[in-house]
């Protein structure tokens, strides 16, 4: 379970951090908005739901699998007295838990420079607190295939590569009514746009019944890929 816990922690930081950039100063630009914290969060998650944070999900599968497939470590990790079901959903925690607390730090970060530059009005606790959660929840089912994958292919640049290539058109495929809130790399970007329900091209029921349909699709068929391997 070994891992570059520096690398990991410090990419944690940076997707926040760019997200609060990009919004700095922007509830201007949407005056139709009447709330400036409303403006300036849905300014600042725009690329960040849409690219970083399903691309650093894949990020933080990879890194959890690498020191496993580097001189045989899956079979050494193996051979310890824990099961295959345990390292899996073990593994699937830290990923998952990694992203939580990235969510919290952009939450965090937003409230402190939303008060730092000023914003009019009462913080609205209850839409953001619910947008921060519902990404989260929504980066459930990726987190499980990018965790699949990223055990399957030894090359660790592989999984990655696959996973930017996929966040790329997230936004294109959101505004698709078809095949937006199926697609696991939109579905975060979809969540934490809920505070605004214009965005929805189906019903909020609909959209997170999808969600844990394809978490437990992916959680079972990563459980059960992992779990009968033959690791060498």
């Amino acid at each position: 379970m070994k891992a570059r816990w520096g690398l990991i922690f410090g990419i944690i930081w940076i997707g926040p951090a760019l997200a609060l950039l990009s919004g700095w100063g922007r509830p201007k630009l949407f005056m139709e908005i009447k709330s400036e914290w409303i403006a300036a969060y849905l300014f600042s998650i725009n690329q960040y739901a849409s690219l970083f944070l399903p691309i650093v999900v894949g990020v933080f599968a990879a890194i959890l699998c690498r020191y496993e497939h580097v001189g045989g470590g899956w079979k050494q990790l193996l051979a310890l007295p824990v099961s295959r079901p345990q390292v899996f959903v073990s593994k699937y925690l830290i990923v998952i838990g990694l992203a939580g607390l990235m969510q919290l730090i952009l939450f965090g970060g937003f409230i402190l420079a939303g008060i730092i530059q000023g914003y009019k009005g009462e913080i609205p606790w209850e839409p953001l607190g619910l947008s921060i959660f519902s990404g989260w929840v929504a980066l459930l089912p990726l987190a499980a295939l990018q965790l699949c994958v990223s055990f399957l292919w030894k090359n660790f640049a592989a999984p990655l590569a696959l996973n930017v290539v996929l966040s790329i058109p997230s936004i294109l495929v959101a505004n698709s009514e078809t095949f937006g809130p199926w697609y696991p790399w939109a579905q975060p970007y979809l969540a934490m746009l809920s505070m605004d329900q214009s965005w929805f091209s189906v019903s909020p029921e609909t959209f997170y019944i999808v969600i844990l349909g394809s978490f437990l699709f992916f959680f079972w068929g990563g459980w059960i890929s992992f779990t009968q391997r033959d690791w060498q």
